[in-house]
């Protein structure tokens, strides 16, 4: 949410262009597709039947967690954000990371095979 609020007034900015918007929206949306897909994988359980898809969940998450760091790094090199206001931002979104892999490592460790 910290992330999520901190755009939000950049949101309005429709003179930067469509590039801007789409990279400004990869950085807002990427760590609540993390914790989507971490609560998702979540409620389908941690039964051998569904680990699988639980870990599946969870590099999702990931992925979308890599996604806000990488365009926040975009429109920080761009100058389409403030460098101070990404450099606040990016130690959480690299702790989201960070969780989220040690998450899939720990349920990998379940997995029999």
């Amino acid at each position: 949410m910290k992330v999520h609020e901190a755009l939000k007034p950049y949101s309005t900015e429709s003179a930067k262009g469509e590039d801007f918007d789409e990279r400004l929206g990869k950085a807002g949306i990427g760590c609540h597709i993390a914790a989507a897909k971490l609560a998702g994988g979540h409620a389908m359980g941690y039964d051998e039947d569904v680990l699988c898809g639980h870990i599946v969940n969870c590099k999702r998450g990931l992925a979308g967690a890599q996604e806000a760091e990488e365009a926040l790094l975009e429109l920080k090199e761009d100058g389409a954000l403030p460098a101070e206001l990404v450099d606040s931002l990016l130690p959480d979104v690299r702790a989201v990371i960070e969780a989220m892999k040690a998450r899939i490592e720990e349920l990998r460790a379940r997995v029999w095979w």
